[in-house]
């Protein structure tokens, strides 16, 4: 585990793919460019969701977004 998120829980890999969902667009595509089934993209955003306690996906992904571009300020 990471420390450098704000939540706890979240791997290097699970990270990576939010990035990839947030900046894809879809589960799908964000599984193609990782090399990775999309049921474990599934289970990625899944764990990054609960760990955020978000309630959908879109709302994670927002959250997620939010959290990076305020980071790099």
């Amino acid at each position: 585990m990471s420390q450098r998120f704000p939540w706890n829980g979240i791997t290097e890999r699970a990270a990576e793919t939010m990035d990839a969902i947030c900046g894809y667009g879809s589960l799908k595509e964000a599984a193609r460019k990782l090399c990775m089934s999309e049921s474990t993209a599934y289970s990625h955003q899944s764990r990054v969701k609960y760990a955020m306690g978000a309630r959908t996906a879109l709302a994670a992904c927002l959250l997620w977004d939010r959290w990076r571009r305020e980071s790099k300020r």
